[in-house]
């Protein structure tokens, strides 16, 4: 009788529990109505056919798309340096403030350098990281819902395949924008350290509106609290289709996003079980999406115990996000990420050890981790300068914002200016919006090849040899530096900072003052008066863009 009478009391704590939980994500999840159910049922369908026909626009000066990017795993040489956390607190040099701008921003111009120079290193950073507004949407279709397409006709579903390949162009050439017409602001920067972070490609994320949004809410949470951004990932529709937690079900789980969750969002690999992944999985049961709205059936949730990361209890979602977030392995991942993304891929683990218990102390706050690396001396160590390579992306717009060359130029040419930039990008293999695989961009050495180098090189020799029909003034360019029109030293001195993260040889100096004089008179030489001088100019420029150490930052 006892046994029956206890037996019936757990059985009914049980259900109480059930009814609580029902309760509390009813608050937050509602349940899909009948037309909500279908409109899920019909954006699954639409998706499972993969037959999208997303094409780059082929720019006939570079080479057919198609070339498969080795990926190898290179030996990352360490860097011994005696430099700590310990703020500089004084006055930025010119070195040091294009290095801060050089791996916050794309592409650093002259005023803005100039500017970054007049302020300390606590001032600078923290304009960097200032509060601003978040950029407008591309367009209003960003909140347009997946249609009814069950009477679509053959024409019909070509139209609404169309209308998201021109969607997903303009998005693409919007963020680049933003990336253009930064505002000296790490934003766009972090927006692609979380895009590379949370992998997520619109080759199965056929619905530009999802991927606006996740892209929307990478940025408006680029500098704020880690768990919450895990968490908004988690709930978003683009990762939940992307991972197919929106095909988890209670008796039917797929461990996709909750594998990942723990790999490559928070802990690291080696720091779970194929149990936690499991019981992970339980625990996100229940949801799915219509591309831009999360729903949760009850009735296809996991509601029983479960044991995670040795911990035990009734768990759903947030449950697995809060008991992850105990774990201060992951806090020291998302430091070492940060660290590797900004300072160096081998990353130093008492450095790394410091940004993750700073991490902890602010409740993964992502603001106080960066302000404390960049007011560092290790951060400004002599060893990082030159460290990275530019990716394609940092590479292509930088490049033209160092030139002054807007991404909304007019040209008399059979491309527009954003075309060539995507193609150039597809080349040297970083599409936006379009991640290889979960994991990301392999990023490091696998950026530069017997293949990708010399169409960089060819790309920014275009953009000046006036192949695309336009060069940006010279005479403009150089006026922007102190006694650039007048003095060819002072010149080519600001150059070889503005950029190199490391200095050109001294041979490799004098080669290109030679070309630029051309056997003048460096007293009589000037950019306007000298005959030849600006077509000289353009040479020089070339051959600077065109040396290995353009390549790095």
């Amino acid at each position: 009788m006892i046994a029956n009478l206890s037996f019936m009391f757990k059985r009914l704590y049980i259900t109480c529990l059930i009814i609580l939980l029902s309760i509390v994500l009813s608050a937050e999840w509602k349940q899909p109505a009948e037309e909500e159910i279908y409109r899920i049922e019909s954006l699954n369908d639409y998706l499972v056919q993969k037959d999208f026909n997303f094409t780059i626009q082929k720019v006939d000066l570079f080479p057919d798309l198609g070339y498969e990017h080795p990926i190898n795993d290179y030996i990352i040489p360490e860097k011994f340096t005696i430099t700590s956390l310990n703020p500089l607190n004084r006055e930025m040099d010119l070195l040091e403030s294009v290095h801060l701008l050089r791996r916050t921003i794309f592409g650093p111009q002259i005023e803005e350098i100039n500017y970054i120079q007049t302020l300390s290193t606590i001032d600078a950073v923290d304009y960097i990281l200032r509060d601003i507004e978040s950029p407008i949407a591309p367009g209003d279709w960003v909140d347009h819902p997946f249609p009814d397409v069950s009477e679509y006709s053959e024409a019909q579903y070509d139209s609404l395949n169309n209308a998201y390949v021109h969607q997903f162009r303009e998005l693409i050439y919007w963020w680049t924008d933003e990336m253009y017409y930064n505002e000296t602001h790490i934003r766009e920067q972090m927006t692609l350290f979380w895009h590379d972070h949370f992998a997520t490609s619109a080759a199965t994320i056929f619905f530009p509106p999802a991927m606006y949004h996740q892209n929307r809410k990478l940025r408006e949470n680029s500098l704020g609290n880690f768990k919450e951004l895990v968490t908004s990932m988690t709930f978003d529709p683009a990762m939940m289709i992307w991972l197919d937690n929106n095909q988890n079900f209670v008796g039917q789980i797929n461990e996709n996003f909750a594998r990942e969750l723990l790999e490559l969002f928070t802990l690291g690999e080696g720091n779970y079980t194929q149990v936690d992944i499991t019981e992970a999985a339980r625990a996100l049961t229940g949801y799915t999406t219509d591309g831009l709205n999360i729903y949760f059936h009850l009735d296809h949730h996991d509601d029983g115990l479960k044991t995670f990361l040795g911990q035990t209890g009734y768990f759903d979602a947030e449950d697995i996000i809060d008991i992850i977030f105990e774990q201060p392995q992951t806090a020291h991942f998302i430091s070492e990420k940060l660290y590797r993304w900004f300072v160096y891929e081998n990353p130093n683990d008492e450095i790394v050890d410091q940004l993750a218990q700073i991490m902890i102390e602010n409740n993964y706050e992502i603001k106080p981790v960066l302000n404390v690396l960049f007011n560092s001396e290790h951060f400004y160590d002599d060893n990082f300068y030159g460290a990275k390579y530019k990716n394609p992306v940092s590479h292509s717009v930088g490049i033209m914002r160092q030139l002054y060359f807007d991404t909304n130029q007019p040209i008399d040419f059979p491309y527009t200016v954003h075309e060539i930039l995507l193609y150039i990008q597809e080349i040297g293999g970083q599409t936006i919006f379009y991640p290889p695989d979960v994991a990301g961009w392999p990023g490091y050495r696998n950026w530069i090849n017997t293949f990708t180098l010399p169409w960089r090189k060819v790309f920014t020799n275009y953009l000046v040899d006036g192949t695309f029909n336009y060069v940006p003034d010279p005479i403009e360019f150089a006026e922007r530096i102190p006694n650039g029109l007048s003095d060819p030293d002072a010149l080519l001195d600001y150059l070889y900072i503005y950029f190199y993260s490391i200095q050109p040889s001294d041979l490799t100096k004098q080669n290109l003052m030679d070309e630029l004089l051309a056997g003048a008179d460096p007293f009589e030489w000037h950019l306007i008066y000298y005959d030849g001088a600006i077509e000289r100019f353009g040479y020089v420029i070339q051959r600077m863009m065109r040396l290995s150490e353009f390549q790095l930052k």
